[in-house]
């Protein structure tokens, strides 16, 4: 069992808020839709969403990021990336491409740091045979790593 993360107050889904949390936060915002073509969404408490494209074919969406739960910065990539891609597979699809959710401390983690946690990151995305096609990075108290992630499936695979 690899160490836990100093960097961070708490890790992994550990740190994520949970669903009765919030329904309490969505409960007060305005309703969207209804959407037909939307099959899975907020309702279900799904960690994606599926969009209906026709009648064959679905887009699967999903953001999976969190706080080091481990000191490794490879082995910390490798888990928040798999852990993104993983929401795709658990809706019966197939990943075709990510966009990177970066967040560090600017001036606390040394750089060759969080080229090491991208690099894990990218290790299992060339695995999972899909590209980083882009991202986002900021300046947060605590690193932050993970993707968005869209694939396909077919209608009857949901």
């Amino acid at each position: 069992m690899p160490d836990r993360s100093s960097l961070a107050h708490s890790g992994g889904c550990v740190c994520k808020l949970g669903p009765a949390v919030l329904r309490q936060l969505l409960a007060s915002q305005p309703a969207a839709g209804p959407f037909e073509r939307r099959l899975v969404a907020n309702e279900t408490s799904d960690d994606a969403a599926v969009w209906e494209l026709d009648d064959c074919t679905c887009v699967i969406a999903t953001t999976d990021f969190f706080i080091p739960e481990v000191n490794d910065p490879v082995d910390f990539g490798c888990i928040a990336t798999t852990n993104a891609i993983s929401d795709v597979d658990a809706m019966g699809g197939r990943p075709i491409l990510a966009l990177a959710i970066l967040g560090m401390r600017l001036g606390k983690i040394d750089p060759e740091v969080v080229a090491r946690i991208l690099r894990g990151g990218a290790e299992i995305c060339v695995e999972a045979g899909i590209p980083v096609a882009g991202g986002h990075a900021i300046g947060t108290p605590e690193p932050i790593d993970g993707l968005a992630v869209i694939g396909t499936c077919r209608r009857e695979a949901v």
